[in-house]
């Protein structure tokens, strides 16, 4: 079998795995996200995100060594140099073991400040600090297990780990939901989630271990130096990434914590519930796909890798705009069928929230192969520019606008600095000029916002008054006018010729199975 081919397999079986579970984990979080609303309430979950987001932003302290490490594991395995697999596995437990400590010792260190992270203190009978207490449990203990299953994912065997965790989410999931209707008690809860947490973390490392017996043996020489300071330098450039990121994803809730109250947070958390689980599905397709592009650079063939690219950037966008414009169009009706009218939010977040996922999708391929290629020193400081600036303008600009002003902030942020990260791509990775890609990437952008308002002007003039019709025809709505839309202004392009061919392989594959 050919690497494309082996690389193009594996793709496709860890993206199976990666997006089945996935999408198995949404039908279940949405069930537990709607009991936990209705027994325990708004303020129970509105103190659940808040504390998650804390958490979050101290697991910055992982600052990468993560995809530092997998990236440097691409060669060694190709090449079978079990000594060198050694060593970098070692140095990662080490670096995860501070990591956990870090986590541990700062959490607790924060718990006399918990009044001011919290506005209004929820009238819940638990104490606050010990079920904040139980989170900081809860992510210090993963990052002593969960290092390990790195080793997969680089490997091109993410669905090994996939497997496991599907089985484990599905008993997990069905655990705390009966628990919720027959307890009816937050702490109760929070005991089976860390446990069970702790559980799937442990029987994944444990397949682990079982597929690479002597991967986590102690080598006989530690990493050499160099290896270590190509890593720290790759972890520098990481971190910023990843500051950037949690960042942009954690501000939102603290900020309208701290300037609104809890409630307003689980009102807008239904929203990102939402756009969460769809970005984890299209994310599980980029993890998927970055083992084989790795695969891909380590031939050091930039006009190969070029041609994939321009393949992947085209499929990452349709993708992302028919979830991005079915997202605006059906927010709306889906809450109000979910949770009920007292939960839905106006017009203008429904579309901001699609549009900053949008922006953010949109240049996953990029972030694909600049973590592929270990480019991660160069513009380093870039995600760190974005984060100050999606920082500043959030502050002002909810308290003039509110939730919709944080949000814009975001958008904002992406749209003065997200350039430079394709610029380095075209610069140090293709070797050839960016604007062409600068001009593809303004046209999807128009595409999307031209199909997504279209599509809503469709639905609007088509809505009836009852609920569950509503959600219907804006489903209808969303499956065809964004992808008509689309293909009417891309069908020439190279990209669409390659997708078409591809589409019907896999339906002429199973014409002959049949």
């Amino acid at each position: 079998m050919s690497n494309q081919s082996s690389r193009t397999r594996k793709t496709l079986v860890n993206t199976f795995f990666s997006i089945s579970s996935q999408l198995l984990a949404i039908i279940l979080s949405f069930v537990l996200r709607t009991a936990f609303i209705r027994i325990l309430g708004d303020q129970y979950t509105g103190v659940a995100s808040v504390f998650t987001t804390i958490l979050t932003m101290l697991s910055l302290s992982e600052l990468g060594f993560a995809t530092a490490v997998a990236t440097a594991l691409y060669r060694p395995l190709k090449e079978k140099d079990q000594a060198l697999i050694q060593q970098l596995m070692d140095f990662y437990k080490k670096a995860y073991r501070l990591v956990a400590g870090f986590i541990f010792v700062v959490g607790i260190l924060l718990v006399p400040f918990l009044r001011y992270l919290v506005k209004d203190i929820p009238d819940i009978k638990e104490d606050i600090t010990v079920i904040y207490l139980f989170y900081i449990v809860k992510t210090a203990a993963s990052y002593l297990m969960i290092y390990k299953t790195t080793l997969l994912r680089a490997d091109q065997k993410l669905y090994v780990v996939k497997k496991v965790e599907m089985v484990c989410q599905v008993v997990r999931y069905i655990v705390e939901i009966a628990a919720l209707y027959i307890f009816r008690e937050y702490m109760t809860y929070l005991v089976i989630e860390v446990a069970a947490t702790i559980l799937q973390n442990y029987t994944v490392t444990k397949r682990a271990e079982k597929e690479y017996p002597s991967a986590f043996q102690k080598p006989k020489e530690k990493l050499p130096r160099e290896k270590v300071i190509s890593l720290l330098k790759d972890v520098k450039g990481l971190s910023m990434y990843k500051l950037s990121g949690t960042i942009g994803n954690s501000i939102d809730t603290m900020l309208i914590s701290g300037f609104i109250n809890t409630s307003t947070v689980t009102l807008v958390g239904n929203y990102t519930h939402i756009k969460n689980h769809i970005q984890k599905v299209l994310m599980q397709f980029f993890s998927a796909v970055i083992p084989s592009v790795g695969n891909l650079a380590a031939e050091r063939d930039d006009q190969k890798q070029q041609v994939v690219f321009n393949r992947l950037f085209y499929i990452s966008f349709l993708l992302v705009n028919f979830c991005s414009a079915s997202m605006f169009v059906l927010f709306q009706p889906f809450i109000r069928v979910w949770m009920g009218q007292k939960y839905v939010m106006g017009i203008d977040i429904a579309f901001i929230i699609s549009f900053d996922f949008f922006l953010y999708i949109l240049l996953q391929a990029i972030a694909s192969f600049r973590t592929a290629n270990g480019l991660f020193v160069k513009g380093q400081y870039r995600p760190l520019i974005t984060a100050v600036v999606n920082v500043i303008l959030s502050v002002i600009l909810i308290q003039h606008y509110g939730v919709f002003g944080t949000i814009v902030a975001t958008v904002i942020a992406r749209l003065l600095t997200q350039w430079y990260d394709p610029y380095l791509l075209y610069k140090h990775i293709f070797h050839t000029p960016f604007k062409k890609f600068y001009l593809k990437y303004w046209t999807y952008i128009g595409l999307f916002l031209s199909g997504a308002f279209l599509s809503s002007w469709l639905y609007q003039a088509l809505a009836t008054s009852h609920a569950y019709v509503n959600l219907l025809i804006g489903a209808a709505v969303c499956v065809v006018v964004p992808n008509v839309w689309v293909m009417l202004f891309t069908c020439k392009t190279k990209e669409f010729a390659y997708v078409k061919g591809m589409l019907k392989k896999v339906i002429a594959g199973k014409g002959k199975k049949k």
